[in-house]
């Protein structure tokens, strides 16, 4: 069986809270459903990154299907 990846880049389109507000909102609604076979990877704006909040929010849950990815950091 193929393995399941969800991968979210949202470019240069949140600011820093409202990127730590779609991690948590996001995770949440995951607990609430049946994918724990799924891989999930945040790909948030690069100067979010290594975004305290965005970070503990992901690393709080202790899971081993959830990761940041980097994004280009091209302007073009």
């Amino acid at each position: 069986m193929r393995k399941k990846i969800v991968a979210g880049n949202w470019k240069m389109n949140n600011t820093l809270q409202e990127a730590d507000q779609l991690v948590a909102d996001v995770i949440r609604l995951l607990e609430e459903t049946v994918l724990k076979d799924v891989t999930i990877i945040f790909a948030p704006p690069f100067p979010f990154i290594i975004s305290p909040c965005l970070t503990n929010i992901i690393a709080s849950k202790n899971k081993d299907n959830i990761f940041v990815a980097a994004q280009n950091c091209s302007s073009q």
